[in-house]
């Protein structure tokens, strides 16, 4: 995406091999990010978490029978743990789970957030047997920093984008903490029927929704 431009008739969005035009634009990418789309000064005071997620196989003993496990301790960068196979079976009779971690606690290092988990689960008696990181995944922007007065910043921020006719909601284009995708889901709808773009039962809009990825 190159810009996004406000016309007499709706908008139009310049992409790199052409362009979309809709009467309604709903955001959900980081508020900065449409901003600098609009061309408004953009909200850089607004912080966000980026995560590193490590993907791990496993055979053993793992300790515990959750499948969610939240990290509330001092000791150890990850926060929340989820066993994926809990919900959707074993593959190869081995367990996998993905762990979050805050990538600046480890300052970005993958290696490093494997020994620190590793460190960890083996200082508590879990994971006891065959444990293989297979992959891993950074996720900028995850969850929103509020610091000082940046949930203030960040509805100004969104006033000003309303007033030029963008709808900015969600994690990220509300700046709003969002811990489940359900919950993302529930807010974007409340988002929509708050709307008045339903007549006779259609709608009356071509909206062009901007989200991440």
């Amino acid at each position: 995406m190159q810009r996004l431009e406000r016309r007499s008739d709706g908008f139009c969005l310049s992409l790199d091999d052409g362009a979309i035009l809709a009467d309604r634009v709903i955001s959900t990418i980081p508020i900065p990010k449409i901003e600098g789309l609009c061309g408004l000064p953009t909200s850089d005071n607004l912080q966000t978490i980026t995560l590193l997620t490590l993907y791990f196989s496993f055979s053993g003993d793992r300790g515990f029978a959750e499948s969610i496990l939240y990290n509330f301790s001092y000791e150890g960068a990850w926060k929340r743990l989820t066993v994926y196979s809990d919900f959707y079976g074993r593959a190869g009779n081995r367990e996998y789970f993905a762990v979050e971690v805050i990538s600046t606690h480890i300052n970005g290092i993958v290696a490093d957030a494997e020994q620190d988990f590793r460190n960890h689960v083996t200082a508590n008696r879990l994971f006891t047997g065959d444990l293989i990181l297979e992959g891993h995944q950074f996720l900028e922007n995850a969850y929103p920093i509020y610091r000082g007065r940046a949930d203030l910043e960040a509805l100004k921020a969104i006033k000003v984008l309303k007033d030029w006719g963008i709808e900015s909601f969600g994690r990220h284009g509300g700046f709003n903490y969002q811990p489940t995708a359900r919950v993302s889901t529930l807010e974007a709808e409340a988002a929509l029927q708050r709307s008045d773009v339903r007549r006779q039962g259609h709608l009356e809009h071509l909206t062009w929704i901007m989200r991440e990825g």
